[in-house]
């Protein structure tokens, strides 16, 4: 088999070298915050921004989460309680 990476069924990349992989948004997103839980949408842009210093995508990537689950981040914090004691 080759080296490289699997991006479909047939294709194949070569492999990656150190690359810095860079989320970008253009444009606004379009879903209102009123659509979701405020304090639900506050928690997700905050545990985003430890991925990235742009707002503006943790907004986005936490309203993709709560499109998902409306609870995502309250589940994701339980859950990294539970670890943090051993439970999980």
């Amino acid at each position: 088999m080759s080296e490289g990476r699997f991006t479909g069924e047939y294709d194949i990349l070569p492999p990656m070298k150190k690359a810095s992989p860079v989320l970008t948004m253009t444009g606004t997103d379009p879903r209102p915050d009123s659509d979701y839980d405020p304090e639900e949408l506050a928690l997700g842009i905050k545990i985003e921004m430890e991925h990235t210093k742009d707002k503006a995508i943790s907004e986005k990537i936490a309203k993709d989460h709560l499109d998902e689950d409306p609870q995502y981040y309250t589940h994701l914090v339980a859950m990294e309680d539970k670890y943090k004691k051993g439970r999980l």
